[in-house]
């Protein structure tokens, strides 16, 4: 079992290492629009909201420390902040259902 006090800790580094890969992730696809060897805006769009859940991720492990008293924060930024990012992930994946077509193959 792992041990209480290495959760915040946990999830103070998997947050940080997403925010990492998702802004690395939200560059690569900006570039490959930027250039032309991308058209489809729908891979925007997916890594910006993973950009903004990672933000959350790592407010919600930011938050935790902070309950455990291993950080010294605003808990109620933290919170808001956690809190739009789910309300960003939602938001994306509406838009995503109501603007994503894909052609019908034709047998």
């Amino acid at each position: 079992m792992i041990d209480a006090a290495l959760v915040p800790s946990i999830a103070l580094v998997s947050g940080a290492a997403a925010v990492l890969v998702w802004s690395l992730v939200l560059l690569r696809a900006a570039l490959a629009m930027k250039r032309g060897t991308e058209r489809r805006p729908v891979y925007l769009l997916i890594a910006l909201v993973g950009l903004i859940v990672a933000l959350g991720m790592l407010a919600s492990g930011s938050a935790m420390a902070v309950l455990r008293g291993l950080l010294d924060l605003e808990i109620d930024a933290l919170s808001l902040i956690a809190s739009a990012s789910r309300g960003a992930f939602v938001t994306a994946g509406v838009i995503f259902l109501a603007e994503y077509h894909p052609e019908r193959r034709t047998s």
